[in-house]
């Protein structure tokens, strides 16, 4: 909320209270929802853990589209890292100890590619729009 007051005198500021403020939001979230166990919430472990994946999901994809909405580049990148960091969590809970290594970094490496590839086109038609406002 402090990178919506007035900041003349330091415009560059808006941007780093951004960034700073949903890594102060996010890194917690990724925390607890690895080690749940530290939560004061009175829940089981996996349930809390369970909350926050969930939460870290949701509010990493709503970073991402609030970012595209406003056209605020920091907020969409860093949505994105976070978004990448809880998935790529997911995937070593659930596959680190049973498959083979090579097969879970293909998988990763695969991920990757599959995300980039998705950017992409999500990205294409928001610059089309910006070239027909702007041409």
């Amino acid at each position: 909320m402090v990178s919506y007051l007035p900041h003349d005198k330091f415009s560059g500021f808006t941007v780093i209270y951004r960034v700073f403020a949903m890594i102060i939001f996010f890194i917690p979230v990724l925390i607890l929802s690895n080690w749940g166990i530290i939560s004061y919430l009175d829940f089981e472990k996996e349930f809390v853990e369970s909350l926050y994946q969930i939460a870290g999901f949701v509010f990493s994809s709503a970073a991402i589209g609030f970012g595209i909405k406003k056209s605020w580049p920091e907020v969409v990148n860093t949505g994105n890292v976070f978004f990448t960091i809880f998935l790529y969590t997911k995937f070593y809970d659930w596959w680190w100890d049973w498959m083979p290594k090579y097969i879970f970094f293909l998988i990763i490496g695969l991920t990757a590619i599959l995300i980039l590839l998705l950017f992409k086109r999500l990205r294409n038609p928001v610059i089309e729009d910006e070239q027909e406002v702007s041409g």
